[in-house]
């Protein structure tokens, strides 16, 4: 059976620029990675493709990867889908969005969450590979389907993410970037939470936090 060919599409939301993804296939079914603000562009995008939204994947809960969930559930019905580690943050959405000067809305409600170390999870013809990479958060997830990585705030090009938030940890996130990420092989492609697109071989090779992680360990 020939396999359906799945497109990805990013959009930079937010004052944060975060990157929201959109991934859909030839039959117009759609998946939404951390739809985390401007709900109006994502909704414009899958109503213009005639694209109908299967599920919401966040990696993480912090407010600029999940802003516009509410907004899509309300609209198509869709399940909204986080690790059970990020409920805590969640739940402090208002909180979170309070120390930047800004406000949340409605705080939306988990469907699915993801417990378990290594979990799948399929949507019409989508396979995702969770991979559970605490660090940035205590519940942050990478997305794997077939030879892309949604690394969320995990791994950037160059860089990775901040550890100096609450539930972030220096030597939790080394520890998932270099015995969980950079295994899964240099020719997988990251699109990352903030930023351009990489692959694994071009952090291997040229990531500061990868080739010397104890340099770093008192900065972020």
């Amino acid at each position: 059976m020939e396999r359906k060919r799945i497109a990805v599409d990013c959009f930079t939301v937010g004052p944060f620029m975060e990157n929201c993804f959109i991934l859909s296939n030839e039959e117009g079914k759609a998946v939404v990675v951390d739809p985390g603000d401007e709900s109006e562009k994502i909704i414009s995008h899958l109503e213009k493709n005639n694209l109908t939204p299967l599920v919401l994947l966040a990696t993480h809960a912090h407010i600029d990867h999940i802003g516009a969930v509410e907004d899509l559930k309300k609209r198509y019905s869709v399940p909204f889908v986080l690790h059970k580690d990020d409920e805590g943050l969640l739940k402090m959405a208002d909180e979170q969005s309070r120390m930047v000067g800004l406000s949340f809305g409605d705080i939306p409600e988990v469907d699915i969450f993801l417990k378990n170390e290594n979990e799948v999870l399929t949507f019409d013809n989508f396979r995702f590979d969770v991979i559970h990479t605490p660090g940035h958060t205590r519940g942050g997830v990478c997305y794997k389907i077939s030879d892309i990585l949604f690394s969320g705030d995990t791994l950037f090009r160059n860089s990775i993410g901040r550890t100096d938030f609450p539930g972030g940890s220096y030597s939790q996130i080394m520890d998932s970037i270099i015995n969980k990420i950079v295994p899964l092989g240099d020719d997988i492609r990251v699109f990352c939470g903030h930023g351009p697109d990489t692959t694994i071989g071009i952090e291997r090779k040229n990531n500061p936090f990868i080739l010397d992680p104890e340099q770093y360990k008192n900065i972020l």
